[in-house]
């Protein structure tokens, strides 16, 4: 259904379909390598497979949530992930979680091997020289200290003492700073079972943040050709873009980075991305509404000028 392609100029990397794709259609389907629950849905939803979830014995909805990465971090010390040289922060901090989760997969990843998984997971873009300074150097000393609670000194070690070191955790705080994608809540079951078209289900705010390896190769557009749906179907954090209208064979597939990219301005959209993910943006909506602006104003312009000569 896709291929990733090198595009030129400065936009980098993006995906194409190798299909042709109607509106409804599934144009990928992924797994995050790792994701977390917004602070506040944390009593409201499963914590790994996001429904909604009530119980208040455990964060999952059922033992097949449960994953042996989860597990390992269960016994670690994770309020260590927490503490800030900034401030005391009281909910967990998604960038710390998000990177012990990640340690957490590479090390009980039955499916490959502990130097395949890193070497996949860094490939993803990142700001060059990123370099969060004293946080990300406290935050590194706590991740150390949250693993080895449960490792003990010379495993710990063989880990971060080498491949796992402070460049790693710099690229990878950049990494998810850049790629990271907000994700929906499932639709109730009653939802599911009378509609089965997921590209009718209504888009409601994130409950939570994942990283994936394909779907992070997805470029911005405010005028997006794929919307983003969590599967309805699967025991897990699954997502699945889905044409918003035909896609052509090998037309770029974007998603939009922005929750409200079809109803705010350009201006504030803009002035959003490039602070957020430092792109100015430059897709055909923003184009043809710059132009517009542009239009308008030089007609105020000169309707000013009537009279003043």
């Amino acid at each position: 259904m896709h291929a990733l392609k090198q595009f030129p100029g400065t936009k980098g990397r993006g995906l194409i379909s190798t299909s042709f794709l109607r509106p409804g259609e599934v144009f990928l389907k992924e797994n995050p390598v790792t994701s977390v629950l917004n602070p506040s849905k944390t009593s409201q939803y499963c914590h790994h497979c996001y429904r909604i979830h009530s119980s208040s014995t455990t964060p999952y909805c059922s033992s097949q949530c449960t994953t042996n990465a989860q597990s390992l971090l269960d016994k670690c010390d994770a309020t260590l992930l927490n503490n800030s040289t900034l401030s005391p922060s009281p909910s967990p901090r998604r960038f710390p979680f998000l990177i012990a989760q990640l340690v957490a997969s590479s090390i009980t990843d039955k499916t490959t091997t502990f130097h395949s998984f890193w070497k996949q997971t860094l490939t993803l873009a990142a700001p060059d020289n990123f370099n969060g300074g004293e946080e990300t150097a406290h935050d590194y000393d706590n991740l150390q200290k949250c693993f080895h609670s449960v490792m003990g000194t010379d495993a710990s070690q063989a880990i971060f003492g080498s491949a796992l070191d402070l460049d790693w955790y710099n690229r990878m705080h950049g990494i998810l700073h850049v790629n990271s994608i907000g994700l929906n809540p499932l639709p109730s079951l009653t939802e599911t079972l009378s509609n089965p078209d997921p590209s009718t289900y209504p888009i409601v705010n994130d409950v939570g943040v994942g990283l994936f390896l394909t779907a992070s190769m997805l470029n911005h557009s405010c005028d997006p050709n794929l919307v983003m749906y969590r599967d309805p179907l699967e025991h897990d954090s699954s997502v699945m873009f889905v044409a918003a209208r035909d896609i052509q064979v090998n037309e770029e597939c974007t998603i939009s980075y922005l929750s409200n990219s079809l109803t705010s301005n350009v201006h504030a959209r803009k002035e959003e991305l490039l602070y957020k993910y430092g792109f100015a943006c430059n897709c055909a909506l923003c184009q043809s509404q710059s132009k517009n602006n542009n239009n308008e104003r030089r007609i105020q312009v000169n309707y000013s000028n009537i009279g003043r000569r």
